[in-house]
């Protein structure tokens, strides 16, 4: 039926078209034979109402075309995934876990949707995995997949509304239907899921305000979400938090971008790139990649090259994807005293660290509830990564990015001050700590908790001694190694008093040990 009115249509456009043209002619001087050339008056009439006529057939074949291309999308079952990767390689783990969430069967009607979260850092993977499981399980839902790109590390994240007249669009509803407010928006595109089983597929979400809107209320549907952020605040069947992969997992990466046997052949190279990329997936498959594409180079010469830190980064770029610009969509985010914490943490030289020495960098411990909002944010985005209660960690790559941060955006004198306020907390908390321990007059709970700091902040104060000496504040070296030597001392820490005494010999003078009064 709505092919005839369409040829209809155009037969009927054509034809007045046509008799529009002589009309016109005619009005403007042309010549109509003897008998009809007392009617010639009539010929700008006749042109405005065939002029009315060809608009309005025109409006027709526009409406026509319209309702054709909607029924024709209602009718397409939607295919939207992105493209998934060749071969898969260093999270196979991760997929069996979340296939064995997702059901074999899933009825339609009310009731609560499947949702899947992947989240993690810039760089985890998380998009690939993603991708990977929505393949696998799309034939378990027969009325198509929908996928959208959230842009929640960019600038300007999708607004959720705007998201929805898509995907309104896409299952088939005019335009000019698209209610205004988002409320409306939802309840329609929930309405539209209610009986269907689809898989949605948002990648690269920003927040829970973001994605809540997007949520069908279909017990039918799957849905799968990334982000940096980890959405808990969500009603989540599922989540994984992705974390960098083991050597193994690594080196199987590795293997798939570039061959095993080429890996094989040079598997101490090949552990040597693992280390230098950090475990990062991303960083790891740009490293592949310039394998790939340069047959003539070893994985030694590929190794050799990540092994110089300055140069670390612009070798771990890509035409399509970078490291570097991974970590940037993430810093770009951050309010002023976030990334001024991020820059000052590249400074330290420790696996890990606390809140105290935040405060120190960002100028001193009366800044410590800035430096724990700070931390928070930082976490948040995964710029930093939650090692424990109240202990952080930089990975590798990262902290070489904030150092070029650093660099960039800090002059000498600023970056110089913020290391010697680290360093001199250290020397504080370690003094009066010690001071605590060796008191026998301190409580149970101050010693235990002296006694917890030591622990976790030992290897961070030793290398503090050595920082200091590179940076040439010999006095501040020894008064820190001076602080920490008893405890090492008490608990038998030998490799670490070695270090000390090392570092503090080169500076002479001795070692400037503290003495224990106990």
């Amino acid at each position: 039926m709505n092919g005839r009115r369409t040829v209809l249509l155009i037969v009927l456009s054509s034809v007045l078209s046509v008799a529009l043209a002589v009309a016109v002619n005619v009005a403007t001087g042309g010549d109509l034979p003897q008998p009809l050339a007392q009617v010639q008056w009539l010929a700008w009439p006749i042109v405005g109402v065939l002029l009315i006529a060809v608009v309005m057939v025109s409006v027709q074949q526009v409406n026509a075309d319209r309702n054709h291309n909607h029924e024709l999308r209602r009718s397409l079952r939607p295919a939207e995934l992105p493209v998934d990767v060749t071969r898969f390689a260093g999270r196979e783990g991760e997929l069996a876990e979340l296939l064995a969430i997702v059901p074999r069967h899933q009825d339609t009607g009310t009731g609560v949707p499947v949702v899947i979260g992947v989240f993690g850092a810039g760089g985890m993977g998380k998009s690939v995995l993603a991708t990977r499981l929505a393949h696998t399980v799309a034939n378990r839902y027969a009325d198509g997949q929908l996928a959208v790109s959230l842009r929640g590390a960019s600038p300007e994240p999708a607004d959720a509304g705007e998201v929805l007249r898509r995907l309104l669009h896409t299952l088939g509803v005019a335009p000019a239907d698209v209610p205004t407010e988002i409320t409306d928006r939802t309840a329609l595109y929930r309405s539209l899921l209610a009986d269907k089983r689809m898989l949605i597929f948002l990648d690269d979400a920003a927040s829970e305000e973001q994605v809540r809107p997007l949520l069908p209320g279909a017990r039918g549907c799957l849905v799968i979400v990334t982000a940096r952020p980890s959405l808990l605040r969500m009603t989540l069947t599922a989540w994984r938090n992705l974390d960098v992969l083991s050597e193994a997992a690594a080196i199987a990466l590795l293997a798939a971008g570039v061959g095993d046997d080429r890996i094989a052949d040079e598997l101490e190279a090949s552990r040597r790139v693992v280390r230098y990329c950090g475990h990062l997936p991303l960083a790891l498959s740009l490293a592949a990649a310039r394998l790939r594409i340069r047959p003539q180079w070893t994985v030694a010469e590929l190794a050799r090259r990540l092994s110089d830190e300055h140069r670390r980064l612009d070798e771990l770029s890509g035409a399509d994807n970078d490291v570097r610009a991974s970590f940037s969509l993430s810093y770009n985010d951050l309010d002023p005293v976030a990334r001024n914490l991020f820059r000052g943490l590249s400074l330290l030289g420790y696996a890990s660290f606390g809140r105290g020495v935040s405060a120190a960098l960002l100028g001193g411990i009366d800044h410590l509830r800035e430096a724990e909002d700070a931390l928070d944010r930082l976490a948040d985005v995964k710029l930093i990564e939650v090692r424990g209660p109240l202990r952080y960690r930089l990975h590798d790559l990262v902290r070489l990015y904030a150092a070029e941060r650093l660099d960039a955006e800090e002059p000498v004198g600023v970056r110089r001050a913020a290391l010697h306020r680290a360093l001199n907390y250290y020397r504080i908390r370690t003094t009066d700590n010690w001071a605590t321990m060796d008191d026998p007059l301190s409580t149970v709970e101050d010693r235990t908790e002296a006694e917890q700091w030591f622990e976790r902040s030992r290897s961070a104060v030793v290398a503090a001694v050595r920082q200091a000496a590179t940076l040439g504040e010999a006095r501040l070296a020894r008064e820190i190694a001076s602080a920490v030597t008893p405890y090492l001392e008490e608990y038998g820490y030998q490799r670490d008093l070695a270090r000390i005494a090392d570092t503090t010999a080169r500076l002479g003078g001795g070692e400037g040990r503290y003495r224990r009064t106990r």
